[in-house]
């Protein structure tokens, strides 16, 4: 009896399936084969790869499209639509020759505080236009132990000084003997307000080049010298070190101890940043908002050239954060340089690392703001 057309056409259609699960079959024991060979010859290899899963952070979203310029004054539009006014810088103490340059302790004015700052300037005459300039804006100090002639910067401040640019190291408001309140540099503008109107009294000032000022920030200084960098479209370059670059989101969820980094261990911080969630939630439940709040999303504006200086090892600051930055730049069409650095050393203290941080910084200068 001649079986069933449609019949024969199932009996063939499952011996092709058939066929083809056996042959998928071979394909995976093949290629599971060559894995087992792989993980043979290389075991440090996979188990590099098992301890990335293992310890892999926190996906961060791709920043909205257009983020929501709110009134927060931690909003990038924010302090940006805000006018930073000029003040006499004046030389309250003078600190003698230091060997290639000169010091003193001057003090400027920002929001009606007197603030105070370290100001180095190289020996010589100074050129046409006035010297070139970098603002240092440094990382976490206790704002009680603080001091303006503190040693945290001293080595870089004397390369960069010799080398023949003015450098201007302000204390930040409520540090030292800086009139204001002392707050954090992530979760409150006021020290990037500082900044800002410390640049507005130096393009002022007729020992300074106004055209040629540039910006260098480390660890909670970084956060605020990429604010004023996205900010200020006259910063003619900006240097960051090991810094809080990141966005909002990774502040939050790609950060030990987070959401209270531990490089600022204050009751003040914990308030500001318990404030601003209150008022608009986490970056998970309003992501427009901490878009606004996070100058990655608008490295678009930045408008010199950036050097990026990372410890591949910081266990302060997460080497990723520069890495996320650097990537974002790029994006943008940004002029930007990654230069990582081994170890554990935050700082880059260590006499390998600092010598090559100070050689790739001082270069950076010169093409960048000349001397």
């Amino acid at each position: 009896m001649e079986p069933d057309r449609n019949s024969q056409g199932r009996f063939s259609m499952r011996r092709l399936r058939l066929w083809l699960a056996g042959g998928v079959t071979v394909v995976v024991v093949a290629l599971a084969g060559l894995g087992l060979w792989s993980a043979w010859q290389h075991p440090n290899q996979v188990r590099q790869l098992k301890v990335a899963a293992k310890s892999s952070p926190t996906a961060s979203p791709k920043p909205t499209a257009a983020p929501t310029p709110a009134s927060d004054p931690i909003t990038i539009a924010a302090m940006k639509a805000r006018k930073y006014e000029p003040s006499t810088i004046k030389v309250e103490r003078e600190l003698g020759e230091k060997g290639g340059y000169s010091a003193r302790v001057v003090s400027f004015t920002s929001d009606g505080n007197t603030e105070y700052a370290y100001w180095a300037e190289p020996d010589g005459t100074k050129p046409p236009g006035g010297w070139p300039a970098i603002v240092l804006v440094h990382g976490y100090i206790n704002p009680a132990q603080y001091s303006t002639t503190g040693n945290a910067y001293s080595s870089w401040i004397a390369a960069w000084a010799k080398a023949g640019f003015v450098v201007v190291q302000p204390d930040l408001r409520g540090n030292g003997q800086s009139q204001g309140q002392g707050v954090s540099g992530h979760w409150a503008p006021d020290y990037t307000y500082d900044v800002m109107n410390l640049l507005a009294s130096l393009r002022a000032e007729e020992r300074v080049n106004p055209a040629k000022i540039g910006v260098v920030g480390h660890s909670m200084g970084g956060h605020i010298a990429l604010n004023v960098a996205v900010i200020d479209p006259k910063v003619a370059a900006t240097v960051l070190v090991n810094g809080v670059v990141a966005s909002m989101f990774d502040l939050f969820y790609n950060w030990p101890n987070s959401p209270a980094p531990h490089d600022q261990p204050t009751a003040a911080v914990q308030g500001e940043l318990n404030g601003l969630v209150q008022a608009h939630g986490s970056p998970k439940d309003d992501p427009k908002f901490w878009d606004s709040a996070s100058a990655i999303n608008y490295v678009g504006d930045v408008a010199g050239p950036v050097e990026l200086e990372a410890d591949t090892g910081d266990s302060i600051v997460p080497f990723a954060f520069s890495q996320s930055l650097e990537s974002a730049l790029t994006a943008a069409r940004k002029q930007a340089v990654l230069n990582s650095y081994a170890g554990n050393d935050h700082q880059l203290s260590s006499a390998a690392n600092l010598s090559a941080f100070l050689q790739r910084t001082t270069a950076f200068w010169h093409r960048t703001l000349g001397s």
